[in-house]
């Protein structure tokens, strides 16, 4: 019966959609604030999701009010190091800064749903405070 009910407790559950691999946040004394996250992904997903994820991971996060956000998404990655190139697991990168004049962040995707390289990678704008209050 006990074995039973711990199960039922691990399906009931919800999976964790990323994990954090690395983050960066700013110490009160600096000017320029800054905060970096690394993130890692099961699996590659569409554009529309990443955005979605992105959302999740700030509203989970929390970050303290900056001058730039960069996120890093990968896909199947256990750990980061910076000083390795894991450009074949990136999926996707989301830089934002509020001080410039009209595109205050960039989301850029390395890859397809299925997980293969694109040619040329996509990049365009998402503006995070204003997409994720609309989902």
């Amino acid at each position: 019966m006990r074995t039973f009910l711990v199960i039922m407790l691990l399906i009931s559950q919800p999976a964790q959609e990323y994990r954090i691999l690395s983050s960066k946040l700013p110490s009160p004394a600096e000017r320029f604030k800054s905060v970096e996250w690394v993130v890692s992904v099961d699996r590659s997903m569409s554009r529309s999701r990443v955005e979605s994820l992105l959302c999740k991971i700030l509203a989970n996060e929390k970050p303290p009010k900056v001058d730039r956000l960069t996120v890093m998404i990968f896909v199947g990655l256990g750990e980061y190091l910076p000083e390795n190139n894991y450009e074949q697991h990136q999926l996707a990168w989301y830089v934002w800064n509020p001080n410039l004049p009209r595109v205050r962040g960039r989301l850029v995707l390395m890859k397809d749903p299925d997980g293969n390289p694109l040619d040329q990678w996509q990049s365009r704008e998402f503006n995070h405070p204003k997409a994720c209050s609309s989902m």
